[in-house]
């Protein structure tokens, strides 16, 4: 029980009194606030729950839609199956064909000389590589780039791009790369 001061007298009265007994002003009713129900575990668990299972089907919505995408842009198959008999076979003058490493990167390097794509491929490190490219004995283009073969020799296939920033620039790359 907390005194206080009545407005109209003065006098010191129970906060808990209806009215001032010195005066007989009604007390100021206090606003009752109600305390919000206690939080349990179950509700915290289930709003967990529930963000986890949209966060996750957030990120595999966007994979998978990345994965049409690309798919659709290639103009292939959503299986990404190549037939294995396209890939081993040589490639024959005149033939437009696709650059493809194999590898992961997202671009492909085209040799002016052969002796550009033998030094790299003696070498066998990237810092080659990018020495040649920075050296203007090569330039690159974007995996799955379509070209023509001009010429070709064992392991070596001279193309000539024909799509993207390079097109009309002509250079060597190793034959297992011009796929059908």
């Amino acid at each position: 029980m907390t005194l206080v001061k009545c407005p109209d007298c003065g006098k010191e009265i129970s906060d808990q009194a209806p009215a001032c007994p010195n005066c007989g002003r009604p007390a100021v009713p206090r606003p009752v606030v109600a305390a919000p129900p206690p939080a349990t575990e179950t509700t915290g668990k289930a709003g967990r729950t529930l963000a986890a299972i949209l966060i996750l089907s957030v990120v595999v919505g966007g994979a998978f839609l990345m994965v049409i995408i690309k798919t659709a842009g290639k103009g292939g198959s959503s299986t990404g199956a190549s037939s294995s008999s396209s890939y081993h076979r040589s490639p024959r003058i005149g033939e437009e064909r696709t650059l493809r490493t194999g590898a992961s990167s997202p671009s492909v390097p085209v040799f002016e000389t052969k002796d550009a794509l033998n030094e790299v491929a003696a070498a066998g490190t990237d810092q080659s590589l990018a020495a040649v490219i920075m050296g203007g004995g090569a330039f690159v283009v974007d995996q799955g780039t379509r070209v023509l073969i001009v010429e070709t020799g064992g392991d070596t296939t001279k193309v000539r791009v024909l799509e993207g920033l390079m097109v009309g620039r002509a250079g060597f790359v190793p034959s297992k790369w011009c796929r059908e």
